[in-house]
């Protein structure tokens, strides 16, 4: 998922998302830290899961890597948001 669309979208609490989904109400939210995008179309019980998706990295952890950039991205699963884009829930890792 590009930076782009990322920054269009509204970041909730954890209190937030709890009652969004209390309500069983379908939204799209990053998570309080932008960590993780929570995308709930339609209370299913199923749920698309896509740890890996992003190579965002906290500028703060970026001297504390053990393996170069080239090495973290093979290990990655980049666009893997994309497989489960049908699943009426999903949640997607946007850091590396």
């Amino acid at each position: 998922m590009d930076e782009r669309t990322l920054e269009r979208l509204p970041r909730f609490s954890w209190e937030d998302l709890k009652k969004k989904i209390d309500a069983k109400a379908p939204f799209e939210a990053l998570s309080p830290m932008g960590t993780m995008l929570l995308r709930v179309k339609e209370y299913q019980p199923l749920i698309g899961l896509a740890v890996h998706a992003g190579h965002r990295l906290r500028e703060e952890l970026q001297s504390k890597m053990g393996i170069e950039e080239d090495d973290r991205r093979y290990d990655e699963d980049t666009h893997s948001d994309y497989f489960i884009s049908d699943f009426p829930i999903q949640l997607i890792g946007l850091d590396s």
